[in-house]
């Protein structure tokens, strides 16, 4: 798994969007993602990822398929504390 280099920011309300989650993969719980990032296989390098509703999640990258990243997502944050 990428180690985040960016993850320093998190107190920070500027929000970068890093991709978009297109669809789910096989039965594994693993995620189709159009990354927007330089390389879209370093979209785990830049930490953990928030949605628009406060859930956190740390990013492992499992591989590539037709111009996407294969995700898997592990939750570890949420809001409310839940």
């Amino acid at each position: 798994m990428a180690t985040g280099r960016f993850s320093d920011h998190t107190d920070s309300k500027a929000k970068v969007c890093l991709g978009a989650i297109a669809s789910p993969h096989g039965v594994r719980g693993l995620l189709r993602v159009k990354a927007f990032t330089d390389l879209p296989e370093d979209i785990a390098a830049y930490g953990d990822v928030y949605l628009e509703d406060g859930r956190g999640f740390a990013i492992e990258v499992k591989g590539m398929i037709k111009g996407m990243v294969l995700a898997g997502f592990f939750w570890h944050h949420h809001p409310r504390g839940g």
